[in-house]
């Protein structure tokens, strides 16, 4: 039994469109959707790696711009600095002579404070003393503000006082003895 059909015009023709069909199929699965898929993830790679790289040079300029600010402030020749934990003889010896030329004086440590997570130790007093005139008062309040340790001046207040204690006129500040309120705040490293 010989089983041999010969094919019609239309048949091979049929024949052939389906070889294309397949073989078009074949080159879309094995060669064009792989190459297309391997593309694509090439460039999300490379935007990742461009967006990466962005990131990457902000911080770099960040840092550098850092670096000249703090070289900046450390050639500054009124730089103080963050001590030790337990400078509290340093400042002592240090508000003393500040506080010389006060007629007197008055000093309330409000206890320390340590920032949650953090290694700065706040050291806060509240300081009051007597001046005998409104430039020894700010002679002594630039001296608070050039200390060598770092600190901080806040809630700063100046009245006239008369000769027996008694509050006197804003217009006569310049005239008599003074009396200076601030809040100073120690900073100490415990690193």
């Amino acid at each position: 039994m010989k089983l041999s059909k010969q094919f019609t015009r239309r048949e091979k023709v049929l024949l052939v469109i389906l070889a294309l069909l397949l073989l078009f199929a074949l080159y879309y699965l094995a060669v064009h959707r792989p190459v297309t898929e391997a593309l694509d993830r090439i460039q999300a790679e490379s935007d990742t790696v461009s967006m990466d790289l962005a990131v990457l040079e902000a911080k770099q300029q960040h840092m550098a711009q850092m670096r000249r600010e703090l070289d900046e402030i450390l050639s500054q020749p009124n730089v103080s600095e963050i001590p030790k934990y337990d400078n509290l003889q340093r400042v002592m010896d240090f508000l003393n002579t500040v506080l010389s030329s006060a007629s007197e004086y008055t000093l309330s440590f409000q206890g320390l404070q340590q920032p949650e997570g953090g290694g700065i130790l706040r050291r806060a007093m509240q300081m009051t003393f007597l001046s005998p005139s409104y430039d020894g008062a700010r002679s002594m309040i630039e001296q608070l503000q050039n200390c060598p340790y770092r600190c901080q001046l806040s809630d700063f207040s100046i009245a006239p006082v008369s000769a027996g204690g008694q509050s006197r006129d804003a217009a006569s500040l310049l005239d008599g003895p003074v009396q200076v309120s601030v809040t100073v705040t120690f900073y100490e490293n415990l690193n």
